[in-house]
């Protein structure tokens, strides 16, 4: 809880802090205020998932919480959330919903498909699944590639 007080005194959000509860996280996520551009409903997962990270690394690492530190990366990654997805996120709202399925290559042909993603630290990994026209397993890869960003793994 001295972690959500320290975040309340940093954007001014004035919620209750009896105990870390359902009835807790609903009011937050609900909470109607904003800071700068941002509606508190878009900031508020980043918040959680910064706090998560930061927690990781007090455990791990020894290191002492820094909520200004959580804040920035929340508002910055919030903000360009909002940028790249622009149809996704308005005033909290999901404006349009588009399901992509997997569809298989023409006869013949075979289809690769990559991924690739980091841990926040630097340590990333990719993978790849190649499979026929029919859409059956051909073969597989995945590769720790050291010390790399998200950018670099999806190249």
């Amino acid at each position: 809880m001295a972690i959500w007080r320290k975040l309340m005194e940093r954007t001014g959000v004035q919620i209750e802090l009896d105990q870390f509860s359902p009835a807790f996280l609903k009011k937050l996520c609900s909470y109607e205020g904003s800071i700068g551009t941002l509606t508190w409903k878009d900031l508020c997962p980043f918040i959680m998932w910064g706090i998560w990270i930061h927690r990781n690394k007090l455990i791990h690492d020894k290191k002492k919480f820094n909520s200004l530190w959580v804040l920035d990366e929340a508002i910055k990654a919030a903000k360009e959330f909002c940028k790249v997805h622009p149809n996704v996120v308005t005033e909290g709202k999901v404006k349009e919903e588009i399901l992509i399925t997997w569809q298989s290559a023409s006869n013949g042909v075979f289809k690769l498909n990559t991924d690739g993603s980091s841990n926040g630290c630097g340590f990333a990994r990719i993978g790849g699944i190649i499979r026929d026209e029919d859409g059956a397993f051909v073969a597989c890869f995945g590769k720790h590639i050291f010390k790399n960003n998200n950018n670099v793994a999806e190249v």
